[in-house]
Parts: structure tokens; C-alpha cells; sequence
């Protein structure tokens, strides 16, 4: 016990841990919100908006995570895309997709393209593709505000995204990024509207 509070738990140490830990449950609770959809052969209020952007943002993961020689980043993205695929899957079976949506996906997968095709753009497709994260993590909150009701939207994934914002908010203001702890604080506050929009609007008929 002694040793482990002696040792150098830099902000670099523990952001190590961290997306460890958040690699883990990130991907559980991938494999929850996926379940609950094909338990209940329904994506009622789940914002496919959201799931794409989230999709498309992990999908970049293993590329920036290749350029940057950066194993958990990489990995990361590789195990949070295989558990999207499912959701992915279960909305297009029990929900269909609109053709705002397909746009979407479309010019996501085009950035990706990009990215792939040629390497100078990665960074400044990574970083744009995750600000635009936020604006999906609002969709999901005002989709159950218009249907008023949080359908099949698993809380559990809300929680451990938002837990995880909170660790990254921690860091950020630990090595002092100025821009990422802002665009950390957007996602916090994005993921805050939209825990309430499901405690408002929760569902008690949907298991």
C-alpha cells in the first residue's frame, strides 16, 4: 500500500489509467445500449445523428492513433467502432434511417476518406469531427424532447460518457490546454442537457 501512494501519479500516469478504464466501460456500455435496442426491437428516441457522429469520431481514432504512434488511441477507437456497429445496425432494422441522416453519414465517411487519402488533413479532420461531437450529444437530448419520452436510450451509457468528460475536464486543466478543456467543458455541458432531457422524459414502460 505503502508503495502505490509513493508513487508518481503524474497527470500523464493517471490519464494512462483513465482510458484504460474508459476504453473498458466505454465499450460496455456500448454493448448495453445495443441490447436494449434489439431486446426491445426498437431505436424509440435513440438519435441516429448522434450514433453516426460517434461512430464517424472513433472511426478516426485508429488513424489519428496510427500517425501519432499511439497504441491507446488506437485501440480505443478500434473497440468503441465494433460495439457501435450493432447499434448502428439495430436503428436501421427498428427505426430506419431519414435522408438528413444518410447526408450525414455520407459526408462523415467522406472525411474520413480525407483523412486516409491524405495524412496533412488528419489532425484538423480528427479535431473538427470531435467539436461536432457535440452538437450530436445535443441532438440525442432534444430528440427526447420533441417524442417526450427517453424510449430505449440507456442512461448507463449517458452516465459513463459524461464520467468520462468529467476525467478529461480533470486532465485538461492538470496540463493546462486552455482549448481542449474548453471544448471538454462544452461536452460536459452538452451531456448535462441531454441526462436531463432522459430524467424528465424517462420512460417507465420501456425496460
Amino acid at each position: 500500500m505503502k508503495e502505490w501512494l509513493n508513487f508518481d501519479w503524474t497527470p500523464e500516469v493517471i490519464s494512462f489509467l483513465g482510458i484504460l478504464f474508459f476504453i473498458a466501460f466505454g465499450s460496455y456500455a456500448l454493448f448495453v445500449q445495443g441490447r436494449k435496442i434489439w431486446k426491445n426491437k426498437s431505436g424509440l428516441s435513440v438519435s441516429v445523428t448522434w450514433t453516426f457522429i460517434f461512430f464517424f469520431m472513433f472511426l478516426a481514432y485508429p488513424i489519428i492513433g496510427a500517425e501519432r504512434q499511439n497504441t491507446l488511441l488506437f485501440w480505443q477507437g478500434v473497440f468503441r467502432v465494433l460495439f457501435y456497429v450493432p447499434i448502428l445496425v439495430g436503428l436501421y432494422k427498428f427505426k430506419g434511417f431519414t435522408r438528413k441522416e444518410i447526408v450525414l453519414a455520407r459526408i462523415l465517411f467522406l472525411m474520413i476518406f480525407i483523412m486516409i487519402e491524405y495524412p496533412f488533413t488528419g489532425e484538423f479532420i480528427y479535431t473538427a469531427i470531435n467539436l461536432f461531437g457535440v452538437f450530436g450529444i445535443f441532438a440525442q437530448g432534444r430528440l427526447m424532447k420533441e417524442e417526450k419520452g427517453s424510449g430505449v436510450v440507456s442512461p448507463f451509457l449517458l452516465f459513463v460518457y459524461a464520467t468520462n468528460i468529467l476525467f478529461w475536464l480533470w486532465y485538461t486543466y492538470q496540463v493546462k490546454d486552455l482549448f481542449l478543456f474548453v471544448n471538454t467543458a462544452f461536452f460536459l455541458f452538452a451531456y448535462a442537457y441531454t441526462i436531463l432531457m432522459w430524467i424528465k422524459f424517462r420512460c417507465a414502460v420501456v425496460a
